[in-house]
């Protein structure tokens, strides 16, 4: 699907966290789930995002991980399930590697 300014700007924007009064600014942090082109990380990275490519885990062990990141992507490996959603509270975008493309 096409992304709107908004859509995307959402996506890139860098979560905030409070430390003792102070914002402090991080990057998204996205994980990369399934086997992919090397320049699915590129593009994230390129994006202001950091990046793990973390491959073959079962849904059980994608559960235990994904709460520390704010973005998935996918091929058809990986299943997201209302489980796999549940817990993740800071995820707020999930893409297929078909929606990667290069600016």
């Amino acid at each position: 699907p096409h992304r709107t300014p908004l859509s995307e700007a959402r996506w890139m924007l860098k979560q905030v966290q409070h430390d003792e009064g102070k914002i402090k600014m991080t990057r998204p942090k996205v994980l990369i789930s399934d086997k992919m082109d090397p320049n699915a990380a590129r593009i994230f990275e390129e994006r202001g995002c950091d990046v793990d490519v973390i491959t073959g885990k079962t849904p059980e062990e994608l559960k235990a991980i994904i709460g520390q990141y704010d973005g998935l992507a996918i091929r058809s490996s990986t299943k997201v399930t209302q489980e796999i959603l549940d817990a993740a509270p800071n995820l707020t975008g999930v893409r297929s590697a078909n929606q990667l493309r290069p600016k």
